[in-house]
């Protein structure tokens, strides 16, 4: 029997806008989730990784996933079962046996698990530990245009100054869309 597939967010306890908790609900109330940044379960760096609560637990069942997230966005449809599910959270649990902030954490999980589920994972936002370290890449990039660009300038017209300002100003607006433009939830 096919089922919706859904993203489940909310923000992460303590991080307000610069974190986001994910979770998936699989048909009318069906959750699964990776405990750490939830809220319910205190996660460290380097702790156990742990799914609906336990090693992994079955699907939690409710309006709202176990740690409060709720319904964001459809991604899909899949055909497979709790079994199948309970499964790829066991071997997803062998393969990242521990928490980490940077590459093993809900975000991590969902993409992982929405492959596995729909087959495609372009309806989901991009990765926040991604889009913050893109972001201050661009920053920091920007910043060394500009220093070079104001080390050379020394010896330009007024002028060529402002057109090598414009230029690396250019640049960074350019990096800044290319990141809006990424895929999110509709």
């Amino acid at each position: 029997m096919e089922r919706k597939v859904f993203l489940g967010t909310k923000p992460c306890d303590g991080y307000g806008r610069f974190a986001t908790h994910w979770a998936v609900r699989v048909g009318d109330d069906s959750w699964t989730e990776v405990d750490g940044g939830s809220g319910v379960e205190e996660s460290e760096e380097g702790d156990k990784n742990t799914i609906n609560g336990g090693s992994p637990a079955r699907l939690f069942r409710g309006a709202n996933a176990r740690s409060g997230s709720t319904v964001h966005c459809v991604l899909g449809t899949t055909d497979k079962t709790d079994g199948e599910i309970d499964e790829f959270n066991r071997n997803y649990l062998l393969n990242n046996p521990k928490y980490s902030i940077v590459q093993s954490n809900c975000q991590d999980y969902v993409i992982s698990l929405v492959q596995f589920l729909v087959g495609d994972t372009s309806k989901l936002p991009y990765r926040e530990v991604g889009k913050y370290a893109t972001g201050v890449g661009i920053g920091i990039a920007g910043l060394a245009l500009a220093g070079i660009a104001a080390f050379f300038s020394k010896k330009k017209s007024v002028d060529e100054q402002k057109e090598d300002k414009n230029k690396v100003e250019d640049e960074v607006n350019l990096r800044n869309k290319e990141e809006k433009k990424q895929p999110s939830c509709v």
